[in-house]
């Protein structure tokens, strides 16, 4: 009863916030149950096929898309108010016409492309019948998100991970060994078919399919130009991964895929948390109401900067829990790629500031050299230092964005939103530890004892630390 009426107290924000990070994890946990099962039964070199076709999905979808449910969904939800139903069926109608666009010129330079991309004629139609129905579903989250309705999306975000990874063992164990990618790949992908579905028959009985050329055009004018960036920050993504398919081989990739899995686990807290932090945010800006801003900032970002330094002290039983034999190798790319993960965290605070100022002009352009030289970086470094390379360069690329994001805000005279210096200060800690906690893993009473000082530590502080945490959510 007492923790029944601290939640009937609790703002809309805030349960919203608690809701939505239990799904996260509720998700990541079923994920991450899966990923040693599937790499039990399915083969390296086919896990490496599901890996590419992952990555370059990630990719094709934000041409193919416009990735709106990204960027123009909030503002659009803040600025037409009133009319989120026919904004919401505009913007879906313009994701589809793209994603028709981009299945014609496949189809005619399919045969010119298929050496780059790797994937056969099967994979690529499931993946753009995907790309048809996954935005119904993904703008439905984002609006439920936005007004803080957060049952039927914790249910569903449970409920999809639940039937994929049931569907993709049952499919897998039931396919030979030559069809066990497709097999996964196809569990998963239909799911998200069945329910973007229903979605959009929903959206269409709302409104009638009646769209506003008014929406299109906004939608289109203020994503085009980020288009290039997403595509870049995909690149620092996933790029890696295709580069070490093509340069060094399938078995590595998916070494490095089951690496970078155990490591952005760390994500699902910020994914939940930036859920419910944007219109947060926005509200407060509206306001000019910039202190409250500053701490709710502060805290966040140091509980993640504490999540990713567990994750890389516990790397090598992550390893073992996710998968044995050869993925154990992947273990010494956990820290790069978990502080790499930190400093997306930090970059996106600023960058939903300049989303926010509709001031996202020089917003590509940084993301874009980024991309350029991680895919330089990689290919260098890669063939010096084998596949393990691929996390340190994308480590220093996110680092240098962070710093163009925190200029560019300051450049579009929003300054003072966030504590500047303590977030340097923080981030060039987690910089120092990510480097000093890859030597602690030659070395196990090193790293027990490291590990031994934080719990004593939590232990001691664990009143600063409960309140913080009750003052985040």
């Amino acid at each position: 009863m007492k923790v029944l009426n601290i939640w009937e107290k609790m703002s809309a924000a805030k349960k919203a916030s608690i809701a939505l990070i239990f799904a996260k994890f509720c998700q990541k946990g079923i994920a991450m149950v899966s990923t040693p099962i599937f790499t039990r039964i399915v083969e390296p070199e086919q896990y490496g096929i599901i890996t590419n076709f992952t990555s370059w999905q990630n990719i094709i979808i934000i041409i193919a898309t416009l990735n709106l449910s990204q960027g123009v969904f909030n503002n659009g939800m803040l600025e037409f108010k009133k009319d989120r139903d026919q904004f919401t069926i505009s913007v879906l109608f313009l994701a589809n016409f793209c994603t028709i666009v981009c299945f014609g010129l496949y189809s005619l330079l399919k045969n010119f492309l298929h050496p780059y991309i790797g994937l056969s004629d099967t994979f690529m139609l499931l993946m753009f019948i995907y790309m048809l129905f996954f935005p119904a579903y993904s703008y439905w989250s984002c609006r439920q998100r936005f007004e803080f309705k957060y049952k039927l999306l914790t249910v569903l975000t449970i409920g999809i991970t639940l039937f994929q990874m049931t569907f993709g063992v049952i499919f897998v164990l039931l396919s030979d060994i030559e069809n066990q990618a497709f097999a996964k790949v196809f569990a998963t992908e239909i799911i998200t078919i069945i329910v973007g579905a229903i979605m959009y028959i929903v959206m269409l009985c709302k409104t009638g399919f009646r769209i506003k050329k008014l929406y299109i055009k906004y939608a289109f004018k203020f994503n085009i130009f980020l288009v290039p960036h997403f595509l870049a920050m995909n690149v620092l993504a996933s790029g890696d991964k295709v580069m070490i398919t093509n340069m060094v081989g399938k078995a590595q990739t998916a070494i490095y895929g089951v690496s970078y899995t155990a490591a952005s686990t760390i994500q699902i807290f910020w994914q939940a948390i930036e859920a419910s932090w944007t219109p947060w945010l926005y509200e407060h800006l509206k306001e000019d109401n910039k202190e409250p801003v500053k701490e709710r900032a502060n805290q966040i970002i140091t509980m993640f900067a504490v999540i990713s330094v567990l994750c890389m002290l516990f790397a090598p039983e992550i390893m073992m829990i996710l998968a044995a034999g050869v993925y154990m190798d992947g273990t010494s790319i956990i820290p790069s790629v978990t502080a790499g993960v930190y400093f997306t965290s930090v970059y996106a605070l600023y960058m939903r500031v300049e989303y926010y100022s509709k001031k996202t002009g020089a917003t590509m352009v940084g993301s874009v050299a980024v991309a350029v030289a991680n895919v330089v970086l990689n290919y260098i470094f890669i063939q010096l230092y084998g596949y393990r390379a691929a996390g340190y360069t994308t480590l220093v690329c996110y680092i240098f964005l962070y710093l163009f994001h925190f200029w560019y805000t300051r450049f579009i005279g929003m300054k003072n939103i966030y504590n500047d210096k303590y977030i340097a200060i923080l981030s060039g800690i987690m910089i120092l530890i990510t480097f000093f906690i890859n030597l602690t893993y030659q070395s196990i009473m090193l790293r027990y004892g490291l590990i031994t000082v934080l719990a004593v530590l939590l232990v001691i502080f664990r009143k600063q630390v409960i309140e913080q945490v009750k003052a985040l959510f």
